[in-house]
Formats: C-alpha cells, structure tokens, sequence
C-alpha cells in the first residue's frame, strides 16, 4: 500500500467519473505495505478505498481476486467489495495502469492481541472457506512447494555460515511436505495471507479480512498454519520464540465450530508451520534484493521466520494435544 502512483485531486475525480458516485470531497494517501498504491477518499454519502495495482503479479490474475471479493461480499462475508463502474467492469484504467474503488470497512488491525481474538479469528476463517467452496477457480498457490523449490539455493546461500545444517534440515522437511500431496486434506480457496494486518477488529469483534492478493486454490490447513506461525509465536525479553498454546487452543475450537477439521489435518499441521516459515523467509529475502526506495518502502526481517523455523524444527509439538472436538 505504498505510494507508487502520486494523484492529484482532479486524477482521483477523473477515475471516479467512470462511476455513479458523488463528487469527490477528500483523499488521503495510505503509506503502507509493498505492493499498490491506495487512497483513502470520501464523498458526501460515503468512504472508499481507491487502489491503483502496481505489481505485475496481481494485475496478471486481478479479474480473479476481483471477482473473488465480489462473491465472498454476496454470500455474506464481511470483505472489501469492487465497485462495478459504468462500464459493467470491477476496474478502470487509468494512465496504462488499472485502478479500483473498494467499499471501506471500519476497523483496524490488533496490536494487543488475546486468545479470545483468535478464537473470533478461527470462526471468521472457517466461514471465508466454507463460502467459497462454489466459486470456480483453478488458480494455483504460487508460493508453496514450486515457490520453494526454485528458491532453495537462495536459503542455501543466506544461511549456510550462521547455519550450515539448516539447509539438509529444510531439504527434509520439503522431501516430507511433498509426500502430504497424497493425503486427504480439504482444499479450497484459502487466503494464504492471514497476518494481523488484514483482519480488522473493532470493539474486540472482527470486522473484515483485507487483501486477498495472494489467494488461490490450496489446502485449508495453510490458513490454519499462516495463522499460528503470524499470531501465536511470541518473543520474550530474550528475544526467545515460545508458542501461546492457549491461541492455538482458541483458533482451532473457533475454526472447528463453523468447519470440522480433520485429525490428518492436525498431524501435519506442524510440517505445514514449517514448511511456510520458510516460505516467508525466503519471500522476505526476495523483497529485500528488490530496489525500493527505503523512504516508500519499509521491508520486513526475513530472519522473524528463520528464528519461527527453528523454534518449530526444535520442538515436540503435536497439535491434537491443543484441540478438543467437543
């Protein structure tokens, strides 16, 4: 959500002409994240988000997330939704770029967060999967076992003299993850994003899931995984990563109460821990080559998931001990 694309007033009331809105009274720019530009604007009636898309990555799939959002929005789940312009499509170009008006949701991210939040946080998740079990989609999750794969020697390279068995061990580990392909897992649309920052509470109750960019069809227990490594690993004054077990508890009783989940689900869902730290870890080591300007762009530590890793590599967790079907 950085500032790529700097707009002037009568830029904004220009795009907002391929629209049925009223005129255009106030934007703010929002200066965070990495990938589009977006502008906090009101009318007299209401308040949107405008988004210009700057990654290519997202413009090459962006019909779909559109739609996406579109048909989460008509089942019932609280999300941001495209505005159809009057030309009967969820976006309009502007400057050989495509931009995009969302409904704005009320709300802000956690910086406290409690068990009682991610119980809220299963439910909202369990709910997201089970809507959009009939929407149509093939696309595959571009940042799993491939994404990995053509990675590796990156991993190997960053790690190999602060950590000269970690490779061999991640080796394992992906060797393993290969092998859940013939399990029986629930697949879906899966957000495959879910970090604090795009679910908004207010007044301790969720009140919408944001950017949905890297959504695709995968297995459900990737949410689940994203969710605990994100969430429920916390530093002490030691900077030592522990697991809040009583999070973990609450997210897979919330999760469960709107959408069963499965005990194989369970088994595997410390390899899925693992495997998805690396694949942020690795991500993050992608963004920090990339030639941001530092002043736009703030990009984050890569070694957050390498520490995540190990804690998970160096643990006996078994996730059943946390779930209670009941």
């Amino acid at each position: 959500m950085a500032i790529f694309t700097k707009l002037k007033k009568k830029d904004i009331k220009n795009i907002f002409l391929n629209y049925d809105l009223s005129p255009l009274e106030e934007y703010i720019p929002i200066h965070q994240g990495i990938q589009n530009t977006n502008y906090y604007t009101t009318t007299k009636n209401s308040k949107f988000i405008l988004t210009i898309f700057e990654d290519k990555n997202i413009n090459k799939d962006l019909q779909y997330y559109l739609k996406l959002l579109n048909h989460l929005y008509t089942k019932g789940f609280n999300c941001p939704y495209p505005l159809i312009n009057n030309s009967g499509k969820y976006f309009t170009n502007f400057k050989n770029k495509k931009a995009a008006i969302f409904s704005f949701l009320q709300g802000s991210s956690l910086k406290n967060i409690f068990s009682k939040h991610l119980y809220e946080v299963g439910k909202t998740i369990a709910k997201m999967h089970y809507m959009s079990l009939d929407y149509k989609s093939n696309k595959k999750n571009d940042y799993s076992f491939e994404y990995i794969i053509l990675n590796i020697d990156l991993l190997k390279k960053d790690t190999k003299i602060k950590y000269p068995d970690l490779y061999s061990s991640v080796l394992d580990d992906i060797s393993e993850f290969k092998k859940l392909k013939t399990f029986d897992f629930s697949k879906g649309i899966i957000h495959a994003d879910l970090f604090p920052d795009n679910i908004l509470f207010k007044d301790d109750k969720i009140n919408g899931v944001i950017d949905f960019y890297y959504s695709c069809k995968d297995y459900f227990v990737i949410d689940l995984a994203i969710i605990i490594i994100s969430w429920c690993l916390i530093y002490n004054e030691k900077r030592k990563i522990s697991l809040d077990k009583n999070k973990v508890k609450k997210l897979l009783a919330g999760y469960n109460k709107i959408k069963n989940i499965k005990i194989i689900e369970l088994n595997s869902l410390k390899i899925f821990c693992k495997i998805f730290c690396i694949r942020f870890y690795i991500s993050r080591l992608n963004d920090a080559k990339q030639k941001h300007d530092r002043s736009i762009v703030k990009t984050k530590n890569p070694e957050e998931y390498l520490d995540k890793y190990l804690y998970f590599k160096n643990s006996n967790l078994e996730f059943t001990r946390f779930f209670n079907s009941g």
